[in-house]
């Protein structure tokens, strides 16, 4: 099986949104946390 990080990434950053109510404070979040960030930029997918 394989799990597509990407997607349950931006499901999580919907959620995230949906609390923050305000892109600007998801985007500073995303950019300080390295691997958040790197999964948004370039994706990962990792197989189980």
């Amino acid at each position: 099986m394989t799990t597509n990080i990407t997607e349950i990434m931006q499901q999580f950053a919907s959620s995230v949104r949906k609390l923050l109510g305000n892109i600007d404070h998801f985007n500073y979040w995303v950019d300080n946390l390295p691997y958040y960030r790197n999964v948004r930029d370039e994706g990962v997918r990792l197989s189980a």
